[in-house]
């Protein structure tokens, strides 16, 4: 059978990885760089889920030059009674980009190089320190899978 696996994920806890303090200063007159990086899902040797892994930096353009980073897998759990899944023509995911001004929101970002992913959002300041929650990933995905159904 085949289907869109559809899944959606939330992740706002950045690591303070230098040579800044942990807030970025986004202001008018500023940049910040991104890079973000989402390999494709592959199905894991026991086929009982999915995964992805994640690679998100935000970096300062002047100023201390602080940078945070997200790097993680993203595990999707299966129905246990599919087997043989297969992910249908997905390729990964890379995009640099640079923010100007201040920007508090969430930023959507361009997926059209990918078919697997519906809305990804980054979030890149906020008040305070940005490793508190105020930095962040936001994605919606809707993974073309074929599997057999033994239910």
């Amino acid at each position: 059978m085949k289907t869109l696996y559809l899944f959606s994920r939330e992740m706002r806890t950045m690591e303070d990885v230098g040579p800044g303090d942990a807030d970025v200063h986004t202001k008018s007159g500023r940049h910040t760089n991104i890079q973000l990086k989402i390999t494709r899902p592959v199905v894991e040797p026991n086929g009982k889920r999915l995964r992805c892994k994640v690679v998100y930096d935000v970096i300062e353009g002047r100023r201390d030059f602080t940078h945070l980073q997200l790097v993680t897998d993203v595990l999707m759990p299966l129905p246990s009674d599919w087997s043989n899944v297969k992910v249908l023509g997905a390729a990964d995911f890379s995009i640099n980009m640079v923010v100007n001004g201040k920007n508090h929101q969430w930023i959507p970002v361009n997926v059209n190089s990918v078919n697997w992913i519906q809305e990804l959002k980054v979030k890149i300041d906020g008040p305070g320190n940005d490793t508190e929650g105020n930095a962040g990933l936001r994605f919606d995905l809707a993974i073309p899978l074929e599997y057999e159904d033994n239910g």
